[in-house]
């Protein structure tokens, strides 16, 4: 089976943009969540939650100037920003880029500069221009095949799983810890912006005493079932029709014993009768037995 992918995408400072999750949804299996946000608390708010349920983060704001959403993103996420070399990646812009280090910046094909992906661990940060024609452009040409090759991954990864018949398996590398943290929780809000627990759910907007308990991560977990239960139940229902069939075999008998007194001997002829002593029945009874 196939898992979902489960892609957040936050509309900051912009208007959604149906045709663009519409096309998205068509690449691969996801379920998509999405939020929009018009300060820089409600994007880190936003964040938060998603880091804590998502593979794939997509965010729409605009990607130049220094009040863009990659600044924020990137503070809070402990990255720093590094310009861009905007001859080596044949950039036509007079504008001085600034992306998050090692992030992959997104150009297209024009040359015009769109945004960028921020990678740690498992988790992917998609940067993208609020401009629409652009944005539109580049999901077209990178975007779209990077979240399929995602997909694919993961469906690759799961396939292992069932293969192997192993429900979760946790590899922590001892030679770098920092590489193993990286590995197997993701990004982490930087706490000298945010004091957060990105793992644990709880994060605190910068410059407010407002703290969120993000949602249950739609990893949703499902409880173990209890083994004892359907046992307990099965032995109740065999004790029940065992005594059912006992009680059935006595009426089926005591109908039997009625009818031929009541019935078989009136008719053939015969009689009985309660005696005074009450003998007469008994006799009756030893006589249809045994005789």
């Amino acid at each position: 089976m196939i898992p979902n992918l489960k892609v957040d995408i936050i509309y900051y400072k912009t208007q959604s943009d149906f045709e663009l999750e519409f096309n998205l949804s068509g690449y691969c299996r996801m379920r998509i969540f999405k939020s929009s946000a018009n300060t820089p608390e409600e994007l880190l708010n936003s964040l938060a939650c998603d880091l804590d349920r998502s593979r794939v983060i997509l965010v729409v704001t605009d990607v130049l100037g220094n009040d863009c959403g990659v600044t924020t993103i990137s503070d809070a996420v402990g990255l720093k920003l590094e310009p861009i070399d905007k001859a080596a990646l044949n950039i036509k812009s007079t504008d001085e880029i600034y992306i998050p280090k090692n992030a992959v910046p997104l150009v297209s094909k024009s040359g015009a500069y769109g945004g960028c992906i921020a990678e740690s661990g498992v988790q992917s940060i998609i940067m993208i221009t609020d401009n629409r024609a652009l944005r539109h452009d580049i999901m077209k040409t990178l975007v779209h095949q990077y979240i399929f090759d995602i997909a694919q991954l993961e469906a690759y990864k799961q396939r292992q799983k069932i293969e192997e018949k192993t429900i979760e398996v946790e590899e922590v590398s001892i030679s770098s810890p920092q590489a193993a943290e990286n590995n197997e929780q993701g990004f982490e809000l930087n706490e000298e912006s945010e004091p957060s627990e990105i793992g644990n759910g709880i994060f605190s907007a910068p410059g407010t005493n407002l703290v969120i308990n993000s949602p249950d991560s739609e990893l949703e977990q499902e409880d173990e079932p209890n083994e004892t239960e359907p046992v307990l139940k099965s032995k109740r229902k065999r004790g029940s029709d065992f005594l059912l069939l006992i009680i059935v075999v006595l009426l089926l008998i005591g109908f039997g014993v009625l009818a031929y007194f009541f019935i078989y001997l009136p008719v053939s002829g015969g009689s009985f009768s309660f005696g005074s002593n009450g003998n007469d029945f008994g006799k009756a009874i030893e006589t249809w037995l045994f005789h």
